[in-house]
């Protein structure tokens, strides 16, 4: 692919990536004042346990489908009817279970809404295949419309079933309207369906490269989600509604940006797998440009929590504060994370399975310690986790690409002094400027903004010029 080819499906990507993320940000507001910490808290279990479950269908087989060199139609029918095969089966599991789980969080809705939003687990069978196909063609601008009009769709029905006093079902629809929409819109964009064929050979094949990135994907997503999970036994719905709040407002912002790197990597250094060298000045640029975008983003939402939590979702959600303040400064690390496709595309899928696995276990036993002191114990705890996860990555990359810790360093560093300069300078004009309301926001971005832009120019110029350069190319 020439490299102005990549610029423009990174482009695409990104302009998917922040056009969702301003729509879920809009959304998400939008429902905040029709709805109850409650709510959200109820729907937080749920959709936890299907997101884990979404995993264990779907990541022995994205990835290898996006990541093999030559893909036959009869690898993506076996693909689609085995995800389909594993997912209903699940969802019968899930059906069946849905009162059990109840009984435990003490949810008696958690029944209904377990078995509806299950759903979306058989629906994504036929997603995964189709966006698998969507990455591998560099379909991006296509994956971009599809994105939005799907959101805001599902935006539009779940405030008007919210506006109606359905509560907690307005969330569980809308998430099942946008997962059938865009099972529709992916048909038209790649113009694909099953065939009537089946082969154990080419599941074999696909499991060979995706099974240990299925153990490593679910030890990513388990050890992600299970903190929703745990604090709904340990605390009340309101609590976790607070800390799911305050905690997805920045992730999804930062996540977005991640993915929409990853998906645009991942296949571009799949392709340059038998290039070392190739792989690791890819690396290098990505990680640099990544990091110079969404540490920013990160440490800035960090400095304006208060003024975010308080004007724009409303004082019933101040408890979600500290967590929104915590959570960017863990999410300042994810960046560091896309080093990991470098691993997974030079099929090291058992490195990728070590890293999640020493990740997960360390997260795990920093949340059985933190869970009894206190909510804010167990946010420091997934900050400690994300710098494990970012040493165990930075260990694999010297030996897998040949990429030293000291380099490593060097091409990331600028971005977060620059960015920790400018967080401090916005808490300083906070403190200075005194109460919260929206002109001390307002001036807090735009000063906020303004800082990071000339401490680029003065500390990380390059970076800067490699934007003007890109867009120039555009």
């Amino acid at each position: 692919m020439s490299s102005s080819s990549l610029v423009k499906n990174f482009g695409y990507r990104l302009v998917e990536t922040f056009g969702v993320q301003f729509i879920q940000l809009l959304i998400s507001i939008v429902l905040a004042r029709l709805l109850l910490p409650d709510d959200y808290g109820i729907v937080a279990i749920a959709s936890t346990l299907i997101t884990i479950l979404t995993s264990v269908v779907q990541s022995s087989f994205n990835t290898p489908l996006v990541q093999k060199k030559e893909l036959s139609d009869l690898d993506s029918s076996s693909s689609f009817y085995m995800m389909l095969a594993i997912s209903l089966t699940l969802y019968t599991i899930l059906f069946f279970a849905a009162p059990w789980i109840s009984k435990i969080y003490n949810m008696p809705q958690l029944v209904g809404v377990i078995r509806t939003l299950s759903i979306v687990l058989v629906i994504g069978s036929w997603n995964s295949v189709q966006l698998a196909l969507v990455y591998r063609n560099f379909r991006f601008k296509q994956s971009m419309v599809i994105s939005i009009f799907a959101l805001v769709v599902q935006g539009c029905s779940g405030i008007a079933l919210a506006y109606c006093g359905y509560g907690v079902w307005s969330l569980v629809w809308s998430q099942i309207i946008y997962n059938v929409l865009v099972a529709v819109l992916y048909v038209k964009c790649n113009h694909w369906f099953p065939k009537l064929r089946f082969s154990w050979y080419s599941i074999k094949c696909i499991w060979k490269l995706g099974l240990p990135l299925l153990g490593a994907e679910l030890m990513t997503i388990g050890s992600s989600n299970i903190n929703p999970m745990v604090i709904g036994l340990v605390y009340s719905p309101a609590s976790l509604g607070a800390y799911q709040k305050g905690t997805s407002i920045p992730t999804s912002v930062i996540n977005g940006t991640i993915s929409a790197c990853s998906t645009v990597y991942l296949p571009l250094m799949s392709q340059m797998q038998d290039d070392i060298s190739g792989v690791r000045e890819t690396l290098k640029k990505g990680a640099g440009l990544t990091c110079f975008f969404i540490v920013p983003i990160s440490l800035g939402l960090c400095a304006v929590s208060e003024d975010f939590i308080l004007l724009v979702l409303g004082k019933q959600w101040k408890d979600a504060i500290m967590f929104m303040s915590l959570a960017c400064i863990m999410l300042a690390f994810y960046p560091l994370r896309i080093r990991l496709q470098a691993i997974k595309a030079l099929g090291q899928g058992k490195h990728a399975l070590i890293i999640n696995s020493i990740h997960s276990v360390f997260s795990l036993v920093m949340l059985v310690f933190a869970i009894f002191v206190n909510l804010y114990a167990v946010m420091a705890s997934m900050i400690l986790s994300e710098l494990c996860y970012v040493v165990c990555v930075s260990i694999f990359l010297k030996t897998d690409v040949g990429y030293s810790i000291q380099d490593q360093i060097k091409d990331v560093i600028l971005p977060y002094i620059t960015g920790s300069l400018m967080c401090l300078f916005v808490l300083l004009l906070g403190k200075l400027m005194g109460t919260v309301s929206l002109f001390s926001f307002v001036l807090k971005i735009l000063a906020g903004v303004l800082a990071y832009f000339l401490l680029s120019l003065l500390i990380q110029r390059r970076y800067i010029y490699i934007v003007f350069r890109q867009f120039k190319k555009l």
